[in-house]
């Protein structure tokens, strides 16, 4: 029988996409700059908000989870957990730059 996972992720079997997960190509930076200026900081802002209050969202995403009623299911408890994973990893943190 496997044996029991609590949790991993996608970096522990070897495939590091987190730094990717938000990019602008380089060539691109400079004709964006008015619109990153303005979404990268409300981005990590919503980061911030998020993790000091999940409720609304995870409450959100399990009442669209049951609205489109497919195959995965998240619940309360699983979200929490979510949460948890993300602040003992460090995933989810607020730094100064």
């Amino acid at each position: 029988a496997p044996a029991p996972v609590d949790y991993f992720t996608v970096k522990d079997m070897g495939f590091d996409n987190y730094a990717a997960a938000m990019v602008v190509r380089a060539d691109k930076i400079e004709a964006l700059d008015a619109c990153l200026r303005v979404l990268v900081p409300a981005m990590a802002q919503a980061w911030v908000d998020y993790l000091a209050d999940p409720t609304p969202v995870t409450d959100a995403l399990i009442s669209v989870n049951e609205t489109y009623d497919t195959y995965w299911q998240i619940s309360a408890d699983l979200n929490t957990r979510g949460i948890e994973i993300l602040e003992e990893e460090g995933f989810g943190s607020n730094s100064p730059d």
